[in-house]
C-alpha cells in the first residue's frame, strides 16, 4: 500500500504532464493510463485517487474530470475485472479495460 503522500506526488506528476501537453500543444486529452506498464500488481488505490483528483481538480486548463480512466496495462491476465468486481470505487474510476497480448488472456476473459 501506498502512501497519500506518495499518491499527492505520483499525482503532481501526472498533473503537469496533462498540464504540459495542453499548454504545448493545446491537446485535451481524452484519456489516460492510469497503472503502471506491466506491474506485477494492480495499484487499486492508486486509479481511485487519480479518478478522484481529476474529478475535482480545481486549477485546472479544462474540465479535467472529463478524461477518460484506462487501467491496467497488463500481460493478458484480467486482473483489473477481478478487482473490479470486488471494489465499487475502482468500477467507478475506471472507464476502459486495457490489456494485451491477446493469445495469452483469451481463457481468462471467459
Amino acid at each position: 500500500m501506498r502512501s497519500a503522500k506518495s499518491h499527492e506526488a505520483r499525482y503532481k506528476w501526472y498533473k503537469s504532464a496533462i498540464n504540459d501537453a495542453y499548454d504545448t500543444y493545446g491537446m485535451k486529452l481524452a484519456h489516460i493510463s492510469a497503472d503502471m506498464n506491466e506491474a506485477n500488481k494492480v495499484d487499486t488505490e492508486w486509479i481511485i485517487h487519480l479518478a478522484n483528483k481529476l474529478e475535482n481538480e480545481t486549477d485546472e486548463r479544462y474540465d479535467y474530470g472529463e478524461i477518460k480512466i484506462a487501467a491496467s496495462d497488463k500481460l493478458g491476465l484480467w486482473n483489473i475485472a477481478k478487482a473490479m468486481l470486488a471494489n465499487e470505487q475502482l468500477r467507478d474510476a475506471i472507464n476502459i479495460l486495457a490489456e494485451y497480448y491477446k493469445y495469452m488472456g483469451k481463457q481468462r476473459c471467459k
